[in-house]
């Protein structure tokens, strides 16, 4: 009688623990990657301030952050992918990076040095419009021949 009790418990137990629910594993499951990194001048002293902007070549879903103060930044949640990710920093050169593969899973780690630009441009647009905008016709003319 001992022994069937005994059974009866050990086999409610485990037929108790197979039968919770698994739901809490399968959300722990990672379907993102990470692109992080920390951003130097050309003598190795950290850059705060400068914009960091990943575009999904596919999707073209795009994301900046600007680097912390001690020049580090992150980009979580990035579905994986082809990326271009730029850095860019006033009086600096600009950085870009093409064909960046992303996959699940996976932190990839940049930390370029940007080095002082000798130019720096500035392009101004002005002007009237060439296309007349406040008209939607179209100018006919029309003459009567005999």
């Amino acid at each position: 009688m001992r022994i069937r009790i005994l059974f009866f418990r050990l086999f409610g137990s485990l037929a108790i623990l197979l039968a919770l629910p698994t739901a809490p594993a399968a959300q722990t499951q990672i379907t993102t990657g990470v692109i992080q990194g920390e951003v130097q001048d050309s003598t190795g002293a950290i850059l705060p301030g400068v914009i960091v902007e990943v575009q999904n070549l596919d999707t073209n879903l795009a994301q900046a952050r600007t680097t912390d103060d001690r020049g580090r930044f992150v980009l979580l949640q990035l579905p994986p992918g082809r990326y271009r990710v730029t850095f860019r920093l006033p009086g600096f050169t600009t950085i870009v990076r093409d064909e960046v593969e992303l996959t699940v899973g996976q932190a990839l780690n940049f930390n370029p040095r940007m080095s002082v630009s000798a130019v720096q441009e500035t392009i101004t647009v002005s002007g009237t419009p060439v296309v007349e905008t406040s008209r939607a016709t179209l100018p006919l003319s029309a003459t009567r021949r005999p």
